[in-house]
């Protein structure tokens, strides 16, 4: 931690999630190819940026009122939903996906590209109205408040896995929620009990089991993130001629092993060995290395990259076929793109930041207060 009281792995942490967001987008966006181990980098980007905000946002000593959760949700909406309005906004202007004129009309406005603002947003709305509801029930209420989330997780992935929601749920990225949310609360949970989470991923038995998870369930994320019904799971179920499943029984539970392993098991491994790997590396982002200091700075820029970066992902969709296969082009080629959009975005973020104004409604930064 350093004297803005910030902690430094976990602004590299964030840095580098958010190099693969922008690498991620190069490749779909920009090349309009995905190597596997692009694939690979997928499964932990998001589950960890939503990891590290539950993480960061549990405060053990807050008082929750309802006057203090309405002001910390006035300036979650000022920092998240504002800034990606006006985004969203000046994107669909400069490259109109239908007429501007449909954009703004409910049946056809959609959140698009600027998503994870949004449904971060109302992750937090949840979470502040738990802890609001639970904040004078003493111990208990710590308890309760862990198996509201808990309930609330397993709620939203049961509704993710088996219903299809209405078209205005879809334009709001209500889907995206009920997908993610549980790695917002894993993230709270764990800094909430940081102490054993800590001996946890310190123990090495642990990191190696779940190096394991991750290593024996990517493939399968990876070839079967379709999702199809008759894999190598049915198979396997078919063979054993299990009494009284029928057919229909083992697609139905090939699907639920699938969507479980895909959205959840790999993606908790993957982001704890993220997570394991920057915390044990702890004093090195505390150095003065030109690395440590970049990530650490783009970490603390996660936002202002992540609402600019769309505009400068160039168009290279001639190149996909060329490296198509080449799986160290694939990999390489996003990333060297990726980091010069970043830099790009960060001389950007820099002029916006000369204005209080700009900077504010444009990038959520705090207004300065006059020094008396």
């Amino acid at each position: 931690m350093d004297n803005t009281g910030r902690i430094r792995y976990i602004d590299a942490l964030r840095g580098f999630t958010m190099l693969l967001v922008v690498m991620w987008h190069c490749s779909i966006f920009g090349l309009n190819s995905v190597s596997p181990l692009t694939d690979v980098l997928e499964t932990m980007r998001m589950p960890t940026f939503f990891f590290i905000s539950g993480y960061i946002a549990f405060k053990a000593r807050e008082m929750w009122t309802a006057r203090y959760t309405f002001e910390r949700l006035r300036g979650k909406a000022v920092v998240q939903i504002i800034p990606a309005t006006v985004f969203l906004v000046v994107w669909q202007l400069i490259f109109p996906e239908m007429a501007w004129r449909e954009f703004f009309t409910f049946s056809h406005f959609n959140l698009g590209r600027y998503w994870f603002t949004y449904v971060l947003f109302y992750m937090f709305v949840i979470y502040y109205s738990v802890s609001l509801l639970t904040r004078r029930m003493g111990r208990a209420g710590s308890i309760v408040h862990d198996l509201l989330l808990i309930g609330i997780v397993i709620i939203f992935l049961i509704i993710f896995f088996n219903y299809k929601l209405k078209p205005w749920a879809m334009q709001l990225r209500f889907n995206l929620l009920l997908k993610h949310f549980q790695f917002f609360v894993i993230g709270v949970l764990c800094r909430k009990h940081n102490k054993t989470f800590m001996r946890a991923i310190a123990n090495k038995w642990f990191t190696a089991a779940v190096v394991v998870i991750f290593a024996v369930t990517i493939p399968i994320v990876i070839y079967y993130k379709d999702i199809h019904v008759d894999g190598w799971i049915y198979d396997i179920f078919h063979r054993f001629h299990l009494m009284g499943v029928t057919k229909s029984g083992h697609q139905y539970f090939n699907v639920w092993v699938t969507r479980i392993l895909n959205y959840c098991i790999t993606c908790w491994a993957g982001l704890l060995i993220v997570f394991t790997f920057f915390r044990r590396k702890e004093k090195f982002f505390e150095g003065d290395s030109r690395l440590a200091r970049t990530l650490v700075f783009i970490g603390r820029r996660t936002l202002d990259i992540y609402l600019l970066h769309y505009f400068f992902v160039p168009n290279l969709h001639i190149l996909g076929p060329m490296i198509e296969g080449n799986v160290l082009l694939q990999l390489v080629l996003p990333l060297v793109m990726a980091v010069c959009i970043v830099a790009l975005c960060m001389v950007v973020s820099e002029i916006i930041r000369s204005s209080d104004f700009l900077a504010y409604y444009l990038l959520g930064v705090k207004k300065k207060k006059p020094k008396r």
